[in-house]
């Protein structure tokens, strides 16, 4: 089993995530464009505040606030949904992002000042911009404006932490490149004095005590979430369960085997299962055959 990340409704984040063995999966414009229309389309389903970004060829750079509670789950509809898209275009199979993203917590006040600067200054850093307002896949133009993506951040969050444009130019002017004083915790990286992070460990402690109280409540802790089972067969298989087109043999393929890992990995009953829309039209009868069927598909 994964170990949780350190994260609770309300935290801040440093999020980054780079294509699988260095791959360029954003190599242009298109593609760029397209990752930031899913990311504000995920983002307000998700309920998740953006407050910065940016797109480079072979990773991308997120600071965000868990508004929702959702961060995980958002993180990997993004990257599910990207992958769909990126296969499409340009082949291949299997994972289009590493297999796990990277997340900071970020304390709040001049911490999260700096990691807006951090993500917006990293093309400047990168060599791809002289200035980061002349980079056009980051949100450094959505600030006191508004920009070429329209309004997919919380601007608002941003405008308060600098007041003005001017000081906003001014602070990334004056960016020198040092790496940041991230500490390294037993539960994951921190940017933050010792005070927020003795407080983060004790959010997160009573987080993860009660969600193993409900586990045992549930009597299934010996299992993987039904929601972790979906969203890990997605990035498997570079798919989204909601373009997936059941009627062909591939698409009949891969709900059997979706079925198998909802059986044996989150010990769902088919009953269920069958509440899953992707199943919803079949019978609870029939699945039996199925599983058997898909078990077959593993071999």
């Amino acid at each position: 089993m994964r170990r949780a990340r350190l994260t609770y409704e309300g935290a801040y984040h440093h999020v980054m995530n780079r294509g699988i063995l260095g791959e360029k999966i954003f190599p242009d414009a298109g593609a760029r464009n397209k990752f930031i229309k899913l990311l504000g389309k995920k983002a307000a389903s998700s309920k998740i505040n953006l407050l910065a970004y940016s797109v480079l060829p072979n990773h991308y750079h997120l600071v965000l606030q868990n508004s929702s509670g959702q961060l995980s789950s958002f993180v990997k509809r993004l990257a599910g949904a990207y992958a769909i898209y990126y296969r499409a275009r340009f082949g291949g199979k299997g994972y289009v992002f590493q297999n796990r993203y990277k997340s900071t917590l970020v304390q709040k006040d001049n911490y999260l000042r700096r990691i807006v600067i951090y993500a917006l200054m990293n093309p400047v850093k990168a060599g791809l911009a002289n200035n980061p307002f002349d980079y056009e896949w980051s949100s450094a133009k959505e600030y006191f404006s508004g920009g070429k993506h329209g309004n997919i951040t919380n601007r608002q969050i941003v405008e308060d932490i600098f007041g003005n444009k001017e000081a906003l130019k001014k602070a990334l002017s004056e960016y020198d490149g040092k790496e940041m004083d991230v500490q390294f915790t037993r539960v994951g990286p921190v940017l933050g004095n010792d005070t927020f992070i003795k407080s983060a460990f004790s959010k997160f402690d009573r987080r993860a005590s009660q969600d193993q109280i409900e586990r045992r409540r549930e009597k299934d802790y010996i299992f993987d979430s039904a929601e972790s089972v979906v969203n890990e067969f997605e990035r498997e298989n570079g798919i989204s369960l909601d373009g997936l087109d059941v009627k062909t043999r591939e698409g009949e393929k891969l709900r059997a085997s979706l079925l198998v890992k909802l059986k044996d990995s989150a010990g769902l009953r088919y009953k269920d299962i069958q509440k899953i829309p992707i199943f919803k039209n079949m019978q609870v009868s029939s699945m039996g055959t199925i599983y058997k069927r898909g078990k077959g598909f593993k071999k």
